[in-house]
């Protein structure tokens, strides 16, 4: 009885979203599913996502765990999944690593052997095809693959990787949204992009994603990795969702162990929940203004080619934003590398504009 009318309810949102507009009285009055979740919590069902950290910290190897939960229905870290079909897209990372990862992480996870069956028919790979979302060419590639696999979760390692253009600019991370949420509506899969924050800091918070703060704007869940400690073949890491469009997923850190075993004569690598925690407020606070700000200086500076800039050049062309907020926005753009402070009030833009620019 309730499957039955859990049917209705997402056919009734099938029905809104197929009208190109909807009335007041439609949207308050017609009855529509709740949230659902690909790993409680963490992953929507439906959707864009992000996984961010550190480069070199582990994301792929979460990722590549979290995709196996979901092809097994296994949980994630004591979160509950809805197992489902995952199309992983690597341009990272050849068959070779990935095979290596993905054995150690099957053995880790001492799968039994309907599980591994379930590991073949319901994981696929895209590996290394220098395969870019944002060019026609590239999309039609990845259109062609999620018609045939028909995936329920697509995976991809990592933004940088699959964009043309520049990820400080606002425009070029929003093709990458469009595109990705275009693919998610036509097929009804949801996306999980993975991505990189700013080296020089120490606690991970969501406006430390390296480049636009248009990930944090167009994002529906952004989940924060940070190391906390590694000691021989053992490390600990946190996991948090550090930003959330609905405020309706998980509310609590989780804290992990990784280690490096030989389980049944095979290398394996084995995750396990240590315990969860309240994060901090911080990382749940949204984009400020001044991040706002230092993405429509980037855009401005790349538009109008300037190799300098000074304070009055912002206070000119940015007086809607506060003094504040545009000594905040030139601050930041220093500490991301883009600026450089020459003398009081004059700055020179570092060139070239870079995608791996931090």
């Amino acid at each position: 009885m309730a499957e039955n009318q859990n049917v209705i309810l997402k056919q009734n949102l099938a029905e809104l979203k197929a009208k190109e507009f909807i009335t007041a009285r439609e949207l308050l009055t017609t009855p529509l599913p709740p949230q659902e979740w690909r790993i409680e919590g963490l992953l929507s069902d439906e959707g864009v996502d992000m996984l961010v950290g550190k480069a070199k910290e582990f994301k792929s190897f979460v990722a590549l765990f979290m995709a196996c939960s979901c092809a097994t229905g296994r949980q994630f870290l004591n979160r509950g999944t809805k197992k489902c079909r995952v199309l992983y897209h690597d341009e990272e990372n050849g068959e070779r690593r990935v095979a290596t990862r993905l054995g150690k992480l099957v053995a880790g996870m001492q799968l039994s052997p309907s599980e591994i069956e379930d590991i073949y028919n319901n994981m696929m790979f895209i590996s290394m095809k220098g395969l870019v979302l944002t060019t026609p060419e590239g999309k039609a590639r990845l259109e062609k693959v999620i018609k045939e696999v028909k995936p329920d979760l697509v995976i991809m390692d990592s933004i940088v990787r699959v964009m043309q253009g520049n990820e400080n600019s606002a425009e070029d991370v929003r093709r990458v949204f469009h595109a990705a949420k275009e693919l998610f509506t036509k097929y009804n899969c949801s996306f999980l992009l993975l991505h990189h924050t700013v080296k020089s800091t120490d606690s991970v918070q969501p406006r430390d994603a390296r480049g636009s703060g248009d990930f944090a704007a167009m994002v529906g869940n952004m989940l924060i990795l940070s190391k906390i400690k590694e000691e021989d073949y053992i490390a600990e890491y946190k996991l948090e969702v550090g930003l959330q469009r609905d405020n309706d997923g998980l509310n609590q850190g989780l804290k992990f162990m990784v280690r490096d075993d030989l389980i049944n004569g095979k290398n394996a690598v084995v995750i396990e929940l240590i315990n969860t925690y309240t994060p901090s407020c911080e990382s749940v606070t949204p984009p400020k203004v001044h991040e706002k700000l230092e993405n429509e200086i980037i855009d401005w500076v790349k538009k109008n080619k300037r190799n300098t800039l000074t304070t009055e050049d912002i206070t000119r062309e940015f007086r809607a934003y506060s003094q504040s907020a545009r000594e905040k926005a030139l601050t930041g753009l220093c500490k991301r590398g883009i600026l450089t402070r020459t003398t009081k009030g004059h700055y020179v833009v570092v060139h070239p504009f870079s995608p791996f620019t931090t």
